[in-house]
């Protein structure tokens, strides 16, 4: 008589164990449309990358406008020119910071938010490859104030890879160097 209570005790806290496990998000018979939502996410993404790419060709086109024209007489406008048109790529890197910083329970928000992270680095590369470019631009145009300005810019802003980063080194101290009075 004990080892049948035993055996029913047994089974029945076995029964609400299985019965307390929640089901994974994973699970097709809990999230049974992850293949249309899958379908509409590859549309949404192949239109991001579409967006992304004609953004960075018309910063592209921006920075090197204001670049060829950079010299000691038009520095700051130079510098209007390349703020707005880093900013309007900024707006986009601000929607993916957004995007991946939603609730990612189910798979198909999880793969938007790598996707986002992906395009995140992507922005953030582009970006500091261009302050150098416009940084040396200026330096050779003389504007140091404007190049010492973007060379710092690439170094605090931390997602900038290491080469940038170096290269903005490189141009701090070419700054400090021509800022220095001559012995």
């Amino acid at each position: 008589m004990k080892r049948q209570f035993a055996a029913v005790l047994l089974l029945l806290w076995s029964a609400s164990s299985v019965q307390a496990q929640p089901r994974s998000p994973y699970d097709p018979a809990v999230q049974p449309n992850y293949q249309l939502e899958y379908q509409v996410l590859t549309k949404q993404v192949e239109a991001l990358n579409a967006t992304i790419a004609q953004r960075i060709n018309e910063t592209s086109a921006a920075i090197k406008a204001a670049a060829a024209n950079i010299t000691s007489a038009k520095c700051s406008e130079a510098e209007d020119q390349v703020n707005n048109a880093i900013l309007k790529l900024d707006d986009l890197r601000q929607q993916q910071v957004s995007v991946m910083l939603k609730d990612s329970a189910n798979p198909v928000q999880h793969m938007w938010a790598d996707i986002a992270k992906t395009n995140i680095r992507l922005i953030d590369n582009f970006i500091a490859g261009a302050l150098v470019a416009v940084a040396d631009a200026s330096f050779k145009g003389n504007c140091v104030d404007v190049a010492d300005h973007y060379y710092r810019a690439v170094i605090a802003s931390g997602n900038a890879p290491a080469d940038f980063i170096r290269r903005a080194q490189i141009g701090i101290d070419d700054v400090r160097a021509r800022r220095a009075p001559a012995k």
